[in-house]
Order: structure tokens, then sequence, then C-alpha cells
């Protein structure tokens, strides 16, 4: 951690060295605003406030001269609001002011609404250093969310969350309900909104199901999700939408969708990544589901579980009749063995049913940070995987291996390209270790 004589030195030498070799412009702005924003920024908060009184003085009064005035206004007015206030103040005002400020800050300071937006109510004496359009709310971390619970249902994925925001204290301010916003990834990144169901005490619940299947432009598709609340004018949204992996487990839930346009089995997979951000997976194969099949046969799967599952709850088939709780035993190389119901107990799909369409037979895996909806098949009155697993898959045909000709060169001998010449002259320098 630097004290604020840290910050003071570096950002005035680095000043110093910007001014003495560039040119006003574009250029200059670029450096200055690495110097301003990531380096100074952060000196104007803690370092400044444990600083003695004389250091402080003596900070403001040669950032103003030297730093400041190379300041942007529009970068000043895109940074987060923190930085942004701070840097107002220090720009023309005194140590006194710019304390004020911070201890308004740790105490939390008001947000008046003002034709649908809201600002800083940060008091006379520090209205005229900071504009108005400087002092409107514009953070996104306003608007907190903890997941309480993520589950598969037959219709899709099941997210509840719990928001938390100072904004909904805030009279005459009109929120619009919460949404589930998901982005695509890819060069051509298309947007689905989820919206929220109410269910009182700020918790709000979104299913991703049936309607988004349409939205992707092709599949397998990764969606990262983040949760977005429209206050009128402004947006505030969440940077992603996480939910708590406790001792760092991981936890992913899988159903099994029909796909509007050709009734194929689509799975969406909700999982979440190494920083524990949440994103859903869409393609016809399970990829990061928390369940796999490994092998089936004599009514038994036997079925690999992730390291960090957890102990299983249950195990249940889903029927056309209803649902059937199956025996489960759990093996100690983390597999899990379930037993099927016995040939002819099974009812068949229901008549009418669609050719192609999702397999009525459905395997629910429950375990304590892991779950999966697997589709079974039924063939000759018994259960089966959907697509036959790995191990009792037929050995598919050896391809022959073509012969391996020698390479020959269209380019003269002695004529060398970049990669070559590098390459021999880190032999040259092998030799000449070597000898030496």
């Amino acid at each position: 951690p630097q004290s604020l004589q840290n910050k003071l030195l570096t950002t005035t030498r680095m000043a110093d060295i910007i001014t003495s070799n560039t040119k006003p412009g574009q250029r200059r702005r670029r450096f200055f605003h690495r110097v301003i924003f990531r380096t100074l920024a952060p000196g104007l908060g803690k370092p400044f406030t444990t600083a003695p009184a004389a250091e402080q003085e003596e900070f403001l009064r040669r950032i103003q001269q030297e730093v400041l005035p190379n300041m942007g206004a529009e970068d000043l007015a895109a940074t987060a609001d923190t930085p942004r206030l701070r840097l107002a103040v220090a720009r023309q005002g005194t140590a006194a002011q710019l304390a004020e400020l911070n201890r308004q800050l740790a105490d939390g300071p008001a947000y008046p609404s003002r034709n649908g937006e809201l600002h800083f109510d940060l008091g006379p004496d520090l209205k005229g250093l900071v504009p108005a359009d400087l002092r409107r709310v514009q953070d996104g971390w306003k608007l907190h969310h903890q997941l309480e619970e993520l589950t598969g249902t037959a219709e899709g994925l099941a997210f509840t969350y719990r928001l938390e925001s100072r904004l909904f204290d805030i009279p005459g301010l009109s929120l619009q309900p919460p949404v589930l916003e998901l982005t695509s990834r890819g060069p051509s990144p298309v947007t689905a909104n989820v919206a929220g169901t109410d269910l009182g005490g700020a918790r709000w619940r979104f299913l991703c199901g049936a309607d988004l299947l349409p939205q992707a432009p092709a599949v397998p598709v990764v969606w990262d999700a983040r949760l977005v609340l429209d206050g009128g004018s402004r947006r505030l949204a969440s940077g992603r939408a996480v939910y708590p992996r406790p001792e760092g487990a991981f936890e992913a839930r899988a159903v099994i969708l029909q796909s509007p346009g050709d009734a194929a089995p689509v799975y969406l997979e909700a999982y979440t990544t190494a920083g524990g951000n949440l994103s859903v997976r869409q393609g016809p194969q399970p990829r990061f589901t928390a369940v796999k099949i490994e092998s089936a046969g004599d009514g038994l799967l036997e079925l690999k579980l992730p390291k960090d599952a957890g102990a299983v709850r249950s195990t249940v088939l889903a029927t056309p009749a209803g649902r059937a709780a199956l025996e489960h035993t759990p093996q100690p190389d983390g597999r899990l063995t379930v037993g099927l119901p016995a040939a002819g107990t099974v009812q068949a799909a229901p008549a009418g049913a669609a050719e192609g369409a999702v397999p009525p037979f459905v395997l629910e895996i429950d375990c304590e940070r892991a779950g999966c909806r697997l589709p079974l098949r039924l063939e000759d009155d018994v259960l089966l995987p959907l697509k036959r697993p790995a191990k009792t898959a037929p050995a598919a045909a050896a391809k022959p291996v073509p012969a391996k000709h020698p390479v020959h060169s269209s380019r003269p001998s002695g004529q060398r390209t970049g990669l070559d010449r590098l390459l021999h002259g880190l032999r040259r320098l092998r030799r000449h270790a070597r000898r030496r």
C-alpha cells in the first residue's frame, strides 16, 4: 500500500515525463488518463484521509498545478461514481472539502430523485465544486444480488434471487421489475431478457425455458447472465449474475427441452465459471452437466459425478404416469449406480405424441451442489439412455493412416524464412555456449 507521499511522487514525476515528451492532443490525453484515473484516484481515499494535514495540503497544491489540469472533462464524466466525485472536488477544492466528501461517502450519501434520475446530495459546500451532471448516480454496484436457489424443472431452469439496493427505499423513484439479461457469446451477440416473478421479500424468480431457445442464432451457444434493474431513464445492472460457491465447489444444473424448430432434444445447463459467474449453455449435447452416464445394462446405470457435487440427495424417474424414487448406491470412486424399473413395468409414451419429441422419461439426479435431468428412451420395454454411453458403444473401424511422404519445398535452397533464420540463430547460440 502506498502512502500519500508515494502517490504524489509517482503522479508528478509521470506527469513531468509525459508533458516533456508529448505534444497536446489525443496521445497525451491517453497517457494522462492512466496517471489520473488509475494511479492518482485511489490515493484520494484512504491514503489522503490517513495522512497528516500538512501532507494533505502539499498534495492538493501540487496535483492541482501539475496533474489535474490535464484531466479531460469527458474522461471524468465517464468514470465511476466514487473516483469521479473525489477528482471533481480535488480539482479546485481544499483539503477540508475533500475530507468532508470522504466522510460522506463512508457514511453513505443520500440520493434524491429528480425527473426520474438520482443525484448525490453532497450539501451546499461541495455542490459548487461538483456540477449536477457529475453528481448523477450511474454505478451498477448499487444492485446487489444473492442467489438463493437454482433448480431444474420441467419448464426449464429456475433461478431465485434476493435483490438488495438502497434504491428501493427512495420515495418517488419508479423502478421496473428486474430482468435476467442473457447475452450470447460470439461476434454477433444476441440478448434475451427473462422477466422476473415477484415472490415477496425482495425475492424474484426467473425461469429460463422454451422461450429462450428461439433467441439463439445456432446451437451450441453460451449465454452470460446479469441482473438488470430499470429505473426509467437509467438502468442499473450487476456486473455478472453470480451465485455462492461454498468452499470453491462447482455447481451445475441441467434440463432437457424440445427445440421449437425440429422437436430435437436441447440441453440447457447452468454452471459457474472459474470466477463464480453464472452462465447458461444451450446445445444438443450435455457438456458442463454435473452427471454423466458411463455405462448401461442389466437394469443398472453407472453414472459419474464430479468431485465437488456433494452427497446424493435423491434419484427420481419422471414418467408420463408420475414420479418414482429409484434406488441408488454411491461407489467409492465417485460413481453412482442407479437401478431402473424392471422390464414391462414402464408405460409407453401416450398416443398421439409427436415423432422425435423429447422422451417423457427423465432421470433426475439431485446432489448437494449439482443436479441434472437426463432423458431416457424406452426400447423393448427397457429404459436406456437417449444416447448410448461411450463404454457400450461399438468400436469404430480403424481408419487407414496415409503413408508419410517427404515434403518438398518450392523455396530455393539457401533461402530462409523469418522462422528458419530464428531457429538457425538459436542453434548457433547453443553450439557457441557448448564450446565455452
